[in-house]
């Protein structure tokens, strides 16, 4: 049975621990699934052997908050990239989470509500088959 093939009854049987965001997108949380990898060099955000994202042009501030998850090996919850406690920070880490999840529908980059940290989830109709 191909993936897009499966009922949700199924997906759900496979993603046990599941949440649902405020806008109703299911979200599988990150320690349970294949994480993702920032190449930085070709500045491609890779998923499961998929491309998630890729940047034509250098995009600084992006690769930045890419990088950051890289190198902490994609746990849940990193630090902000862009500083400390500051509102300039704060507002570059808004910024960053609105560019990428408006370019890609397969993970999910969120703040934690104090703006000093960001955490990601991927998104339950990506999870592979």
């Amino acid at each position: 049975m191909s993936k897009g093939s499966r009922s949700r009854a199924d997906r759900k049987g496979k993603t046990a621990g599941k949440k649902t965001s405020a806008a109703g997108i299911e979200k599988i949380p990150a320690a349970s699934v294949i994480k993702p990898v920032w190449d930085a060099e070709d500045r491609i955000l890779w998923w499961d052997g998929r491309v998630v994202i890729e940047f034509g042009r250098c995009a600084p501030s992006l690769g930045l908050f890419l990088a950051n998850f890289q190198e902490l090996r994609w746990r849940k919850k990193v630090p902000n990239p862009f500083g400390g406690a500051h509102t300039k920070a704060h507002q570059a880490l808004r910024n960053a989470i609105k560019k990428l999840n408006g370019r890609q529908n397969v993970l999910r980059f969120h703040g934690d509500g104090d703006g000093d940290h960001v955490r990601w989830d991927l998104i339950a109709e990506t999870q592979p088959g």
